[in-house]
């Protein structure tokens, strides 16, 4: 009797797991199509004329279900860079231990961009707005900033200059600078691929720091 009563009991606890899980792909799933069709919108009609009615029905979902995700189109944007960002500081937190601290930051950004790359058919249109439109750039670095805590921390954690916290956070704050200027030439140049202009980025972050010592 006793077994019986702690298999019942273990496979309640487990469907509770599995439903949790469930919902939590379901949320994810849902999250992801909203921010698919809004930036699909915000690519073809503009950022202004992109409706939350218009990106709603083109994610297959209720306005109202958007505004449970979303409070504004705005909020939306800011959402895909810090998401971004939690991706990198991920993926920076799994790399090699044995990976130098810059260089294992720098695989991070440079891996999640490529994935972000090749799911997104719009690349520089999105950019487009990004940095034409004042609202936007201003939330595009607001997010941006926030990626700053993780990264130095981790930084800090792979004793990067010694431990060091705030020189960390700073060197973390100068990658972020890194990849918006980055995104900034590739965007204005009109040539070369992404990586390309980032690695170059990178690389005079790192001879600029060499220069001043």
């Amino acid at each position: 009797m006793h077994k019986t009563i702690l298999t019942s009991g273990g496979e309640q606890g487990t469907k509770s797991q599995d439903s949790g899980s469930l919902r939590e792909r379901k949320h994810e799933f849902v999250l992801r199509e909203i921010e698919r069709a809004a930036w699909d919108l915000f690519a073809t009609v503009g950022f202004d004329k992109a409706t939350v009615e218009a990106i709603s029905r083109n994610a297959g979902v209720s306005r109202r279900t958007f505004f449970r995700y979303f409070r504004t189109k705005e909020e939306l944007l800011s959402f895909s860079v810090e998401h971004f960002g939690q991706r990198v500081a991920q993926r920076f937190e799994e790399a090699p231990k044995s990976r130098k601290p810059l260089a294992a930051l720098e695989d991070a950004i440079l891996s999640v961009m490529r994935e972000e790359m090749h799911d997104t058919r719009q690349p520089k249109e999105m950019l487009g707005l990004m940095f034409e439109e004042p609202n936007l750039r201003g939330r595009f670095l607001c997010a941006l900033s926030r990626w700053v805590p993780a990264l130095g921390k981790e930084l800090a954690k792979r004793k990067a200059y010694r431990g060091d916290a705030a020189r960390c956070s700073l060197v973390a704050a100068l990658y972020c600078t890194a990849f918006d200027q980055a995104h900034l030439r590739w965007y204005r140049d009109g040539t070369g691929d992404l990586p390309a202009h980032m690695k170059r980025a990178f690389r005079q972050l790192r001879d600029t720091s060499t220069a001043s010592r």
